[in-house]
């Protein structure tokens, strides 16, 4: 029962991060392809345009997609998208410290307001995108929540502490683990914010939980 209901607060947090993703592309769409082509001519800059586009649709994914369009059509090079890349990287952790900062109790407040502004403003549809994206921060939060709930009562299970005693002592193990979790559901921030509600119930700990971290990365 525990697996099933991770699972589903799993499908809620991807759901959350999708049309997240998808209010703030739809707020900034128009922006980011010019933003992208203009700051990008220097390292430096094009490390803060990848860190703060990111940051704003939350999707790494869709960055790199982006960039690869770009190298195509020679607007730019090679070279140039590394630094955007790992800016991309950066500003992806961006709900992950919202949820390490507590902010998951507000859940339910975020998931109404959002709610009011995406059904009631047809009319502006800038309005009508944030509050897409304030909605599905709000189902974010949501789900780490409910994964903190389920989780809470394994804390105590010898079968369960021993696993993550074992992954944090074998930490290729728990380095393959982070890479085919997020592989499978596509989401980092899914399985770091994950890694950060299991650590706060005492669950895992930081060096057992650095591994399946940098796995992610990878996933």
């Amino acid at each position: 029962s525990v697996l099933l209901g991770i699972f589903g607060s799993i499908g809620i947090f991807l759901y959350g991060m999708n049309i997240l993703s998808e209010g703030l592309q739809h707020l900034a769409a128009d922006k980011i392809r010019n933003i992208i082509s203009k700051f990008t001519k220097n390292r430096f800059f094009g490390l803060i345009t990848g860190t703060a586009i990111t940051a704003i649709i939350q999707s790494s994914s869709v960055m790199t997609v982006m960039l690869v369009g770009f190298i195509n059509a020679g607007l730019m090079t090679f070279q140039q998208s590394i630094a955007v890349i790992l800016g991309a990287n950066i500003g992806s952790t961006l709900i992950v410290q919202l949820i390490a900062l507590k902010l998951t109790k507000f859940a339910l407040p975020i998931i109404g307001v959002g709610a009011v502004l995406y059904f009631f403003n047809e009319e502006n549809k800038k309005l009508k995108a944030g509050g897409k994206a304030i909605m599905g921060l709000g189902l974010v939060f949501l789900a780490m929540n409910l994964i903190s709930s389920i989780t809470e009562p394994v804390s105590s299970s010898f079968f369960v502490k021993n696993l993550l005693v074992f992954l944090g002592t074998y930490s290729f193990l728990g380095f393959i683990a982070g890479i085919l979790l997020t592989a499978i559901i596509q989401s980092s921030a899914a399985v770091i914010g994950i890694l950060i509600i299991l650590a706060s119930g005492g669950l895992i700990t930081l060096p057992g939980a650095i591994p399946i971290i940098f796995g992610a990365s990878i996933g």
